[in-house]
């Protein structure tokens, strides 16, 4: 019996130890390859606030340019597309009243302390800031006190700035 449980023991053994070869017959294999080019979209958000109570001097408009991402060299744009008031040729930049009455101006300038202004040959269109990473850049309102002449006590004035947002 014991020489029959070593023969069963030695012959698992062998059995255990051996490798098949199957793969030595065959002369070529091949693999299929594929790929799908799904394009990776650009992102970021652009936050501009609603609205700006003016003070007389120089006013400050954070444009903030957070989570960006796959952008590949270009940068977002915010510029300026007008006012609420326009003529034929241009966009006024006016406070109107809430009662008939004058307008006092302001002035518009750009993330470089560029002056703009809306006229007949170039209305809008006005680059504001540009980013290329995340940030924030200041866009200057002038409100004079000079236009204290235009204004009459307890009215309140109002504009509307309209920018435009774009990846260039």
């Amino acid at each position: 019996m014991k020489k029959f449980t070593v023969a069963i023991i030695a012959l698992a053994l062998v059995m255990s130890l051996s490798v098949p070869a199957f793969a030595a017959n065959q002369t070529s294999a091949q693999t299929e390859l594929s790929f799908t080019y799904v394009p990776v979209e650009p992102s970021y958000t652009v936050t501009i606030p609603g609205s700006l109570p003016l003070v007389f001097g120089d006013n400050y408009l954070p444009i903030t340019v957070s989570d960006t991402g796959n952008l590949s060299g270009r940068a977002v744009t915010v510029t300026f597309e007008g006012t609420q008031h326009q003529s034929d040729s241009h966009y006024w930049m006016y406070l109107r009243p809430d009662v008939p009455g004058d307008s006092p101006h302001y002035e518009l300038y750009n993330a470089d302390d560029v002056q703009i202004l809306s006229t007949a040959a170039n209305p809008s269109g006005h680059i504001l800031a540009q980013f290329t990473v995340d940030g924030i850049k200041q866009i200057k309102i002038l409100f004079s006190y000079n236009e204290i002449k235009y204004m009459e006590p307890g009215v309140t004035y109002t504009g509307q700035l309209i920018f435009g947002i774009k990846l260039v």
